[in-house]
């Protein structure tokens, strides 16, 4: 430790400053020796002793910079701290004042207060504002009766409106154009004894909205509240649950659904069920495994009677009308990183029992059989008729098994191949055609689900 020391003597005073350099300091607390570390701490302050019948301290002041407390697992760092000490009779009146604090790798809003020091405790009454509509309040105590320090602190934000488009990207790791709007309210513990920290954190949010511009994606009407055991690092007690009236990317739109997560464990977010409605049905996703360091998430789609029609709409294929509802699971991966994108892996799709109907537009009906390329010399007469009837089937098709499978080619993307079988035209009996099996390919469709949900894409379809 470097430590330089100014004093001047005046009739009724003694004026000293001092600056202290240190490298490290370590101090151990407690009957379990507890470590707290000061590093690199830079500190200046100033004392007054002035006559009163006898000398004694008048008024400290203490201004540190680069201040850093290892606390357990916690770690606390500052920009500044200043203390100013105003009378140094006990009960100590004093006031203080932080800026650029973080804790375990979450940035703190400037804090000013003032305290209370006796002989065995500290008391602070303490306000923050970390937002321009939200005014915190800081209250609690630490007391060392007993040798080993203990206390408790209390962090209450009374319920606001955020309305500012980016402001959260000063205190949490989010990109500077989400906007967050709606109602929060929030409130922390904490307490420290016998060597151990307890954390607690309540949150509530009603009429959430996040957005992402740059991107086209939000989820609107959030409404839960979130329990954590543990702020840093984050832990929750218990499975949190979230609900949302909607959600949207560029080319996709869900309706209402819910999120239960919980936080620490095996993985730092642990999405444990996902659930939505799309496409006429309900959409469902378990144990949805959140990647921050990749800005990725990997999980399995269970798919619940979704309208092939609406299916059909979405991926904007104006070859055919359908009935009928589909259910299956498929492996889904998000990725955040540069630009949002989706990927699928290997998995199905199958109609329900009840079956439904598929009406072909004649062109569309004409290109899956081949009709109007240049026929072999082996095609007759009879050929060709088939195929008028068949054609006419698939303009007016019953299906009794329809699936969609997906198959990754390697070097070629995902394959998907709508299977087909059922009869047609949907009339009197006597005039049914039986379609046995027919196969329709639709070639890197991974590619054409990302495109859709990015703004729209197309298919390329052939007959096997």
């Amino acid at each position: 430790i470097d430590v330089e020391v100014e004093c001047g003597y005046y009739v009724d005073s003694l004026n000293a400053s001092a600056k202290v350099n240190s490298e490290e300091l370590v101090v151990r607390i407690g009957e379990d020796s507890s470590a707290v570390r000061l590093g690199a701490t830079e500190s200046r302050g100033e004392v007054w002793f002035e006559k009163d019948g006898m000398w004694g301290l008048g008024r400290l002041d203490l201004g540190m910079s680069r201040f850093r407390v290892a606390l357990m697992d916690a770690a606390f760092t500052a920009e500044t701290v200043s203390v100013g000490v105003l009378s140094w009779k006990e009960p100590t009146d004093g006031r203080f004042e932080t800026n650029g604090m973080e804790w375990g790798g979450v940035q703190i809003p400037p804090i000013q207060g003032d305290f209370i020091l006796s002989a065995e405790k500290l008391a602070v009454d303490a306000r923050s504002r970390p937002l321009p509509e939200a005014q915190a309040e800081i209250i609690g105590s630490i007391n060392w009766r007993e040798g080993a320090p203990a206390g408790t602190f209390r962090f209450t934000i009374p319920w606001f409106e955020l309305k500012h488009d980016n402001i959260l990207s000063k205190w949490i790791p989010v990109p500077a154009s989400d906007v967050l709007t709606g109602f929060y309210t929030g409130k922390s513990y904490l307490q420290w004894e016998q060597g151990n920290l307890t954390q607690r954190m309540n949150a509530v949010v009603r009429e959430g909205n996040w957005r992402r511009p740059a991107q086209k994606t939000g989820i609107l009407g959030i409404n839960g509240a979130v329990v954590l055991e543990s702020l840093v690092p984050p832990q929750t007690a218990a499975p949190q649950r979230l609900v949302f009236d909607s959600a949207y990317t560029s080319g996709l739109g869900i309706g209402k659904g819910a999120v239960v997560l919980s936080m620490g464990g095996v993985a730092p977010l642990l999405l444990q069920l996902v659930e939505c409605s799309w496409a006429g049905g309900t959409l469902k996703a378990y144990g949805v495994k959140i990647i921050p360091e990749k800005k990725a998430a990997e999980m399995v789609l269970q798919f619940s009677g979704q309208q092939l029609q609406e299916l059909l709409d979405i991926f904007e294929f104006k070859g055919a009308k359908a009935t009928g509802t589909v259910n299956g699971r498929l492996p889904v991966n998000l990725d955040w990183g540069k630009r949002f994108s989706v990927s699928i892996g290997e998995g199905s799709l199958k109609a329900g029992m009840e079956g439904g109907t598929i009406r072909f537009t004649k062109e569309t009906a004409e290109a899956i059989l081949g009709i109007g390329k240049e026929a072999g010399a082996e095609e007759d007469e009879l050929e060709k008729q088939v195929k008028v009837l068949m054609r006419r089937a698939l303009e007016d098709m019953v299906y009794s098994d329809l699936s969609v499978t997906f198959i990754n080619e390697p070097g070629e993307g995902t394959l998907a191949i709508v299977h087909l079988e059922g009869y047609g035209p949907a009339g009197t009996e006597e005039n049914r055609i039986p379609i046995g099996s027919l196969d329709v390919r639709i070639h890197d469709i991974g590619k054409i689900i990302d495109s859709i949900i990015r703004g729209g894409g197309k298919g390329r379809i052939e007959v096997r």
